[in-house]
C-alpha cells in the first residue's frame, strides 16, 4: 500500500484564504442551516478583512476568484505541479506563467464537465459553455478569453495585495496551529484512509488510493468547511484538498461504531455485572473469572469485548497481574452521544 500521507501547504492555504473570503457569505449560510459552528479567530479576521479592503481589490476578487471558477483551482494545480510550499514563491511562478497559457489551462479545468473547443469562435464556444453554467457566466468566460494579458495582471494585483495587507501577518500562526493539525489528522488517516476520505468527503475513495496516479491530499485552515477532488494530467495527479472541521465528522464515524459497540458490550448480563464489580473497583483477571465461574478464555472474551469501546482499561499492577478498571469518563461521553443520537439531537 502506497505511503499517502496528509500535508498541510502554506500556498494552497493563501489561495483558499481568498477563496474563503469571498465565498463567506455563502460558507455562513451553510453552516447556519447545517448547524455547524464556525470558528470565531477565522470570523474574526474576516470581518478584519471586510474592514480594511478596499472596495476595488474586492470587486475583482469577486470577479476574478468566485465567478470565473477555475481560478483557484488551477493555481493549486500549478503550486503542487511545481512543488511550491510558500505564497511568495508560489506569486513569483505565477508571475512567470504565460497569459494564454493559464487561461488556457482554466478552460482544460471544464473540459471534465463538457466538450469545450478553447479554439473556436465566440457563438460555438456560448454554446458549448451553456451546458455547464448559467448565460451570464457563458458570456464572462469568453470575455476573459479575449483578455488574458489584463487578467493575469489583474491577479497578480490581487495576490500581491492580499498576502501584504492580509495574510503575511496570520501566516506564523497558521504554522502553528496546522504542525498540530496534520499530526492528528495523519494519525486518523493511517487508522482508516479510505473510511476517513469517505467520511468527510461523502464518497467512495478506495479506486483513487489503490490507482497509480499522484495522489496528494491537503488540509487546510482558514477554509474550516471545504473539500475539494480534482484530477489533472488525465487524471495522473489527484488533488484532494479539505478544511480542517471536517475531520469532526470522522470523528463523530467513530464515536457512532463505538455506541454500536456500547450497545452490544451491554446487551450480555455477565458483562453488565462485570461493569458494576469495576466500576467500584480495580479486578484483576483470574479474580473475577473465579468471580463468575468462568475460564480464563472465556473472561478475556467478555473483556476483549468492554475494552473496545474503550469504557474499560487496564494497568499492570504487583505480581505481574493486569488490573482492570472502568472508565468512567468514557463511558459517560458514549451515553451523551448515544442519547442525543437517538433523540436526534
Amino acid at each position: 500500500m502506497r505511503d499517502i500521507r496528509i500535508e498541510h501547504n502554506m500556498a494552497i492555504e493563501f489561495v483558499f484564504s481568498i477563496l474563503r473570503y469571498v465565498l463567506s457569505e455563502r460558507l455562513e449560510t451553510d453552516a447556519q442551516e447545517g448547524n455547524v459552528t464556525l470558528n470565531e479567530e477565522i470570523a474574526r479576521w474576516l470581518e478584519s478583512v471586510n474592514k480594511q479592503i478596499s472596495p476595488f481589490m474586492r470587486a475583482d476578487m469577486l470577479l476574478l476568484f468566485k465567478e470565473f471558477e477555475p481560478t483557484p483551482w488551477i493555481m493549486i494545480k500549478m503550486i503542487v505541479a511545481n512543488n511550491v510550499s510558500s505564497p511568495m514563491d508560489f506569486m513569483r511562478l505565477f508571475e512567470e506563467t504565460d497569459p494564454e497559457e493559464f487561461m488556457q489551462s482554466c478552460f482544460r479545468h471544464k473540459q471534465a464537465e463538457a466538450e469545450i473547443d478553447y479554439d473556436t469562435g465566440d457563438e460555438e464556444l456560448y454554446e458549448q459553455l451553456k451546458e455547464i453554467m448559467e448565460e451570464d457566466k457563458a458570456r464572462l468566460f469568453i470575455q476573459f478569453r479575449k483578455h488574458p494579458r489584463e487578467i493575469k495582471r489583474k491577479l497578480e494585483t490581487v495576490l500581491r495585495g492580499f498576502y501584504e495587507d492580509f495574510f503575511q501577518e496570520y501566516e506564523d500562526k497558521i504554522r502553528e496551529i496546522m504542525e498540530l493539525k496534520v499530526k492528528e489528522h495523519n494519525e486518523r488517516f493511517v487508522s482508516d484512509r479510505e473510511g476517513f476520505l469517505q467520511t468527510i468527503g461523502y464518497g467512495d475513495y478506495g479506486s483513487i488510493l489503490e490507482s497509480n496516479a499522484t495522489v496528494k491530499i491537503y488540509v487546510c485552515y482558514i477554509f474550516e468547511y471545504l473539500f475539494a477532488y480534482c484530477n489533472f494530467e488525465s487524471g495522473n495527479l489527484i488533488i484532494i484538498t479539505y478544511g480542517y472541521a471536517y475531520a469532526k465528522k470522522f470523528d463523530e464515524k467513530i464515536l457512532r461504531e463505538n455506541i454500536t459497540s456500547l450497545y452490544k458490550a451491554l446487551a450480555d448480563d455477565r458483562r453488565l455485572e462485570i461493569l458494576r464489580l469495576i466500576g467500584k473497583r480495580k479486578w484483576y483477571s483470574n479474580e473475577l473469572a473465579k468471580h463468575f465461574k468462568l475460564s480464563p478464555a472465556t473472561m478475556s472474551y467478555h473483556m476483549d469485548i468492554l475494552i473496545s469501546t474503550g469504557i474499560v482499561t487496564h494497568e499492570a499492577g504487583e505480581q505481574n497481574r493486569l488490573f482492570y478498571k472502568m472508565n468512567k469518563e468514557k463511558l459517560r461521553e458514549l451515553f451523551d452521544v448515544a442519547l442525543k443520537d437517538l433523540l436526534g439531537e
